[in-house]
């Protein structure tokens, strides 16, 4: 599933709220650059003294992955505080469904 900026932006910002709603204190920060994200991201992280940082992954394996780096390892590699990488094709699960 393809979506554009905007929808992304949006998309984000609903499981933000959704996650404050649960009780979750988390801040999203989101800003576009033309630098390397896997650079920046732990960087700008660090500069704010995040506890974690959550990212999203496109799963590629193989020549796609060698030819496209990712950004989430690159994030893994350079960050100081936990990074929680989430699968493209990763399932919701409310806590509560998950405990039955």
């Amino acid at each position: 599933l393809e979506i554009d900026e905007p929808d992304r932006q949006e998309h984000i910002t609903t499981q933000v709220s959704d996650l404050r709603r649960d009780g979750v204190n988390v801040t999203y920060i989101g800003e576009s650059t033309r630098h390397d994200a896997s650079r920046e991201i732990p960087a700008i992280a660090a500069d704010l003294d995040v506890d974690a940082i959550v990212c999203g992954t496109r799963g590629a394996h193989g020549l796609n992955a060698v030819l496209n780096p990712s950004v989430a390892a690159g994030i893994l590699r350079r960050a100081t505080v936990p990074v929680i990488v989430v699968p493209a094709k990763a399932s919701v699960c409310h806590p509560e469904a998950a405990a039955v």
